[in-house]
């Protein structure tokens, strides 16, 4: 394992780099809004193995409910392809070489745990904006080959540097101290 290269070899991942605001809205197979939040998401290169890529999502619901999540990934140089293991999600996120812009990346995971709700393969699609500031995300949910639920996520970055939002800033008080301590 690695994480000499994967800004080198995964040139729209590293561009991420920094803060996101990102809307989800949840949709059924039918397409009628199920759940709408937001996200504040931080993505990060450590500069220290194991891990190549750390992500913390922090979701906030108008009713004033809010969670928090990081993703912890690793990376094998060479690959143009990294894998996602950790105790909520399986998969793996690859930059498609034949993407001529390349502004797009693809996923696939499944979620371990959760409810029923929950259960199936999760298929993601994700466009950068040639500018870097913008990009829109679809996630289909798929139970024994149907689709069953869809998000859609609207996404713009709002800082190149994740750092400030972990140390001193007001808005971040509820998850600062789980993520300063993550990165120690």
């Amino acid at each position: 394992m690695s994480w000499t290269n994967i800004k080198n070899e995964m040139t729209l991942l590293a561009h991420n780099e920094g803060v996101w605001a990102d809307t989800y809205r949840w949709l059924d197979a039918e397409g009628n809004k199920t759940d709408e939040h937001r996200c504040t998401m931080l993505v990060i290169f450590p500069d220290r193995l194991p891990f190549a890529y750390h992500q913390v999502n922090m979701y906030t619901w108008r009713d004033g409910r809010a969670k928090t999540k990081e993703f912890r990934i690793r990376y094998v140089e060479g690959s143009r392809r990294f894998a996602i293991w950790d105790k909520d999600v399986a998969g793996w996120v690859t930059e498609p070489a034949d993407d001529d812009e390349n502004l797009t990346t693809y996923m696939k995971w499944v979620r371990l745990g959760g409810g029923p709700e929950d259960e199936g393969v999760y298929y993601e699609m994700i466009n950068n904006s040639a500018c870097g500031r913008y990009r829109n995300r679809v996630w289909q949910q798929l139970q024994e080959g149907r689709v069953v639920r869809r998000c859609l996520i609207n996404g713009e970055k709002i800082a190149d540097d994740w750092r400030p939002y972990v140390a001193g800033n007001p808005a971040f008080d509820h998850c600062k101290a789980q993520v300063a301590r993550s990165l120690a």
